[in-house]
Protein backbone atom coordinates (compact mmCIF):
# COMPACT_ATOMS: atom_id res chain seq x y z
CA UNK A 1 0.00 0.00 0.00
CA UNK A 2 1.45 3.70 -0.89
CA UNK A 3 0.92 6.21 1.24
CA UNK A 4 0.34 9.95 0.18
CA UNK A 5 2.59 12.53 -0.10
CA UNK A 6 0.83 14.16 2.54
CA UNK A 7 0.90 11.38 4.95
CA UNK A 8 4.85 11.01 4.15
CA UNK A 9 5.40 14.42 5.11
CA UNK A 10 3.80 13.44 8.99
CA UNK A 11 5.50 10.89 9.54
CA UNK A 12 9.54 12.39 9.53
CA UNK A 13 8.25 14.58 12.42
CA UNK A 14 6.74 11.56 14.04
CA UNK A 15 9.62 9.22 13.81
CA UNK A 16 12.11 12.49 15.15
CA UNK A 17 9.57 12.67 18.15
CA UNK A 18 10.22 8.60 18.56
CA UNK A 19 13.45 8.66 18.25
CA UNK A 20 14.17 11.20 20.71
CA UNK A 21 11.56 9.09 22.72
CA UNK A 22 13.81 5.80 22.32
CA UNK A 23 16.57 7.83 23.16
CA UNK A 24 15.14 8.69 26.41
CA UNK A 25 13.88 5.06 26.99
CA UNK A 26 14.92 1.98 25.46
CA UNK A 27 18.34 2.67 23.55
CA UNK A 28 20.36 5.50 24.50
CA UNK A 29 23.17 6.17 22.33
CA UNK A 30 22.36 4.29 19.37
CA UNK A 31 19.10 5.85 19.12
CA UNK A 32 20.93 9.52 19.41
CA UNK A 33 22.99 8.36 16.39
CA UNK A 34 19.91 7.01 14.13
CA UNK A 35 17.73 10.52 15.45
CA UNK A 36 21.58 12.28 14.00
CA UNK A 37 21.25 10.68 10.44
CA UNK A 38 17.50 11.18 10.52
CA UNK A 39 18.34 15.14 10.82
CA UNK A 40 20.53 15.39 8.23
CA UNK A 41 17.90 13.34 5.79
CA UNK A 42 15.52 15.37 6.78
CA UNK A 43 17.34 18.91 5.80
CA UNK A 44 17.96 17.53 2.96
CA UNK A 45 14.79 16.15 1.60
CA UNK A 46 11.95 17.39 3.84
CA UNK A 47 9.30 20.13 4.25
CA UNK A 48 9.56 22.93 6.37
CA UNK A 49 7.35 21.03 9.09
CA UNK A 50 9.42 17.45 9.33
CA UNK A 51 12.79 19.67 9.30
CA UNK A 52 11.55 21.74 12.24
CA UNK A 53 10.33 18.87 14.28
CA UNK A 54 13.66 16.92 13.55
CA UNK A 55 15.70 19.39 13.86
CA UNK A 56 13.97 20.33 17.79
CA UNK A 57 13.61 17.32 18.42
CA UNK A 58 17.64 16.89 18.17
CA UNK A 59 18.12 19.76 20.01
CA UNK A 60 15.87 18.34 22.56
CA UNK A 61 18.28 14.89 23.27
CA UNK A 62 21.06 17.44 23.21
CA UNK A 63 19.62 19.28 26.07
CA UNK A 64 18.86 16.10 27.65
CA UNK A 65 21.94 14.50 27.39
CA UNK A 66 23.54 17.22 28.84
CA UNK A 67 20.82 17.74 31.80
CA UNK A 68 20.95 13.89 33.36
CA UNK A 69 24.43 13.27 32.04
CA UNK A 70 26.32 16.52 32.93
CA UNK A 71 24.63 17.50 35.97
CA UNK A 72 25.25 14.31 37.28
CA UNK A 73 28.87 14.18 36.55
CA UNK A 74 29.32 17.76 37.64
CA UNK A 75 27.23 16.76 41.23
CA UNK A 76 29.40 13.31 41.47
CA UNK A 77 32.62 15.93 40.89
CA UNK A 78 31.76 17.75 44.31
CA UNK A 79 34.88 16.48 46.71
CA UNK A 80 33.20 13.97 49.16
CA UNK A 81 30.06 14.04 47.25
CA UNK A 82 30.36 10.01 46.01
CA UNK A 83 30.43 8.65 49.62
CA UNK A 84 27.60 11.08 51.15
CA UNK A 85 24.05 9.03 51.46
CA UNK A 86 22.40 12.45 50.85
CA UNK A 87 24.46 13.19 47.68
CA UNK A 88 22.62 10.12 46.18
CA UNK A 89 19.23 10.70 47.34
CA UNK A 90 19.57 14.35 45.86
CA UNK A 91 20.64 12.20 42.44
CA UNK A 92 17.66 10.31 42.52
CA UNK A 93 15.28 12.60 42.82
CA UNK A 94 17.03 15.06 40.42
CA UNK A 95 17.60 12.21 37.62
CA UNK A 96 13.86 10.64 37.94
CA UNK A 97 12.26 14.82 37.86
CA UNK A 98 14.16 15.72 35.20
CA UNK A 99 14.21 12.25 33.10
CA UNK A 100 9.97 12.45 33.44
CA UNK A 101 10.14 15.86 32.24
CA UNK A 102 12.02 15.39 29.04
CA UNK A 103 9.47 12.08 28.37
CA UNK A 104 6.28 14.64 28.79
CA UNK A 105 8.10 16.99 26.13
CA UNK A 106 8.74 14.01 23.96
CA UNK A 107 4.92 13.00 24.28
CA UNK A 108 3.83 17.03 23.33
CA UNK A 109 6.22 16.84 20.21
CA UNK A 110 5.19 13.61 19.24
CA UNK A 111 1.61 14.67 19.67
CA UNK A 112 1.91 17.48 17.42
CA UNK A 113 3.57 15.43 14.89
CA UNK A 114 1.09 13.12 14.77
CA UNK A 115 -1.56 16.03 14.02
CA UNK A 116 0.63 16.77 11.18
CA UNK A 117 2.06 20.21 12.83
CA UNK A 118 5.25 21.10 14.18
CA UNK A 119 6.30 21.47 17.72
CA UNK A 120 4.58 23.96 19.75
CA UNK A 121 6.39 27.10 19.41
CA UNK A 122 7.69 27.30 23.25
CA UNK A 123 9.56 24.26 22.53
CA UNK A 124 10.95 25.12 19.34
CA UNK A 125 12.35 27.98 21.65
CA UNK A 126 13.88 25.98 24.07
CA UNK A 127 15.59 24.31 21.44
CA UNK A 128 17.31 27.48 20.03
CA UNK A 129 18.63 28.21 23.24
Amino acid sequence: MRMSNEHAKDEVGTWAWILYLANLLIAPGIAFLIQGVHWHLSRLYCDDTGRVASRTALAFSIIAGLLIIGIVLIILSIPGAIGNPNTWVILVVYFTTVHASLVLFGVVGLSAAMAGRAPPRWMQAMALM
